[in-house]
């Protein structure tokens, strides 16, 4: 299971609750906890998604480089991150 905002390779669980989230004409589902490797979590644990979404647009492999700068995929990103912090039910937990 990768880090499921980068990709990379997770170290924490972020526990939370399912919520939806518009992904252009459908929803999608987040259930359950997220999980993280040590640079994502660090930014969402300091609050600061703004740098949390430049990451990703740069790490993510299916993301290409002509849409780094999408403002549409930003917003979703925006979105979902907005979504993933009021869903939070506790601080991160260690994957061993």
């Amino acid at each position: 299971m990768p880090c499921d905002f980068c990709h990379g390779r997770p170290t924490k669980l972020f526990p939370a609750r399912d919520f939806t989230v518009a992904v252009e004409t459908k929803n999608a589902l987040s259930v359950s906890a997220w999980s993280a490797c040590d640079p994502c979590a660090a930014l969402v644990e300091a609050d600061d998604y703004g740098a949390l979404i430049e990451r990703v647009m740069q790490l993510v492999p299916s993301i290409p480089v002509e849409d780094r700068n999408n403002p549409d995929l930003i917003r979703l990103l925006k979105d979902t991150y907005a979504k993933f912090r009021a869903a939070r039910t506790g601080p991160p937990q260690r994957i061993e």
